[in-house]
C-alpha cells in the first residue's frame, strides 16, 4: 500500500508539482516509511539477512540515483 501511494507522489513530482513544501515533506515521509518497511521485510523474514539486505538495497538506491540524475539544478524552479 505504501508503495502505491509513493508511486503517486513520484508521478506528481515528475510533472514538476512536487515543489510545494507540503507535498515535498509528505513524499519524504512516504519514502522513509516504505524504505523501512521493505528493508525490515528483507532483513527480518530471513529473505536475505541483514548484511545482504543492506548491500542489495544500497545498490538499488545507488542505481536509482544514477538513472534519475538527468535533472540539473538549473531546471529546478526558483525558491521564494
Amino acid at each position: 500500500m505504501l508503495s502505491a501511494i509513493l508511486f503517486c507522489f513520484f508521478v506528481i513530482g515528475a510533472r514538476g508539482r512536487l515543489w510545494q513544501p507540503a507535498l515535498y515533506w509528505i513524499t519524504v515521509v512516504q519514502v522513509r516509511a516504505a524504505g523501512t518497511a521493505v528493508g525490515d521485510l528483507f532483513a527480518q523474514r530471513g529473505v536475505l539477512g541483514l548484511g545482504m539486505s543492506t548491500v542489495v538495497t544500497g545498490l538499488v538506491f545507488a542505481t536509482f540515483l544514477l538513472l534519475t540524475r538527468k535533472r540539473d539544478v538549473e531546471t529546478m524552479p526558483p525558491g521564494d
